[in-house]
């Protein structure tokens, strides 16, 4: 038996995981952490309550959870049981027999128009990258995404809604030097193409999101205005 939590470092989960692979390691004790990521072969699964935090445990982690027995392609065949009180008794089938919430796309801010800070990440991404350089490519990328597809499908058009954020998105990057945009004319007609700066780059790199990117960019700017780099007793008061 074995306790796993989230202060181990990764060569203890490592070691972990690989003696519970080879079957040295029968039984795992970790909290529910450990039902996102990792495909270990557990033929039962035990959760000791439907409560968490003094709220019932949301449909999609208990699914996540019961999901770790009987792996595909792994095991053939999987158990799970919940423990309960009786006074949890009826929170616990509520649970047991609960539905998945349907799958939502975070690109955009549900019940608004929005902009999502998602969908400002994810178009750096592809062209900073280089995925995408064009207006053409951009379009073509969230052409590919769940949003698309989900405006697509409640409309029954061809996700044209999307149009309007994608262009508030490119404003919002172009406005705050985090990509170039730039216009030229190809056979009597305009072409554009985007390029990322080196702020867009650094926020690529760093994983923040535009604007959390922005703010610490903007408290960075403030603190080089009277920071003294001559020892670091200096760096230690700033």
């Amino acid at each position: 038996m074995k306790t796993c939590y989230i202060r181990l470092t990764f060569d203890e989960r490592d070691i972990i995981e690989g003696a519970f692979r080879q079957g040295i390691l029968k039984i795992l004790v970790a909290t529910s952490t450990l039902s996102s990521g990792v495909n270990l072969p557990a033929r039962r699964v035990i959760i000791r309550s439907p409560m968490f935090c003094g709220a019932v445990i949301d449909a999609l982690s208990y699914k996540q959870m019961v999901g770790r027995a009987g792996r595909k392609g792994i095991d053939e065949k999987g158990e799970s049981i919940l423990l309960c009180k009786e006074s949890e008794k009826n929170a616990a089938l509520t649970l047991v027999n609960s539905e998945l919430p349907p799958v939502k796309s975070c690109l955009l801010k549900s019940g608004s128009s929005s902009v999502h800070s998602s969908l400002k990440r994810a178009l750096i991404e592809v062209i900073a990258s280089g995925v995408a350089s064009s207006q053409k490519e951009v379009q073509q990328y969230i052409s590919c995404t769940l949003l698309y597809a989900s405006i697509a499908a409640e409309n029954e058009t061809s996700g044209s809604n999307v149009g309007g954020s994608i262009e508030k998105c490119i404003e919002y990057l172009v406005d705050n030097d985090i990509i170039f945009k730039n216009e030229e004319t190809v056979n009597d007609s305009c072409e554009i193409s985007y390029k990322p700066t080196q702020l867009g780059l650094a926020i690529l790199a760093s994983g923040f999101s535009p604007d959390d990117a922005l703010r610490v960019l903007k408290e960075l700017q403030l603190a080089r205005r009277c920071f003294v780099l001559e020892n670091d007793l200096h760096i230690l008061y700033e």
